[in-house]
């Protein structure tokens, strides 16, 4: 009787322990699926916001054909991305509506689509990154540059 009770013992931890390696093993593939996008959830289409960015000044040295582009954390910072090439408005403001993941921090700046040609602060020097974190559907961000 004893061998008995040892065996079903035995052979009912071993579900257990199968069972939970089981749903472990699960939660990790969502984890890393998850985890690799940078998100806690499973992205789908549903599951974006879009982000308007307006430049409404530029600077006066700017050129009436120079054409202005965003990059960040959302393209790996390449300037000149055509997906990201700002649309001048009649108002001479720039606008791009861009989709982005909710509540995940956006890094950016604003270039003429070179790395020579990156958005600087109003005495010459290297702007640090601006940063937005998208907390609504249809935000829109305004932006001044203040030189090149």
């Amino acid at each position: 009787m004893k061998k008995f009770l040892f065996f079903v013992f035995l052979i009912s931890f071993s579900m257990i322990l199968v069972s939970c390696s089981i749903q472990t093993s699960e939660v990790n593939e969502v984890n890393s699926i998850d985890s690799s996008k940078g998100n806690d959830y499973i992205i789908d289409e549903n599951n974006f916001f879009y982000i308007t960015f307006v430049i409404s000044s530029i600077p006066s040295e700017t050129n009436e054909n120079d054409d202005i582009y965003i990059m960040g954390n959302f393209n790996n910072w390449f300037p000149g991305d055509e997906n990201y090439r700002m649309t001048k408005n009649s108002d001479d403001s720039y606008s791009l509506k861009v989709k982005v993941v909710p509540n995940k921090e956006i890094k950016y700046k604003y270039n003429l689509g070179t790395f020579n040609s990156i958005e600087k602060d109003f005495f010459g020097n290297e702007r640090s990154n601006r940063i937005f974190i998208p907390r609504f559907n249809d935000d829109i961000v305004d932006d001044q540059i203040e030189a090149w």
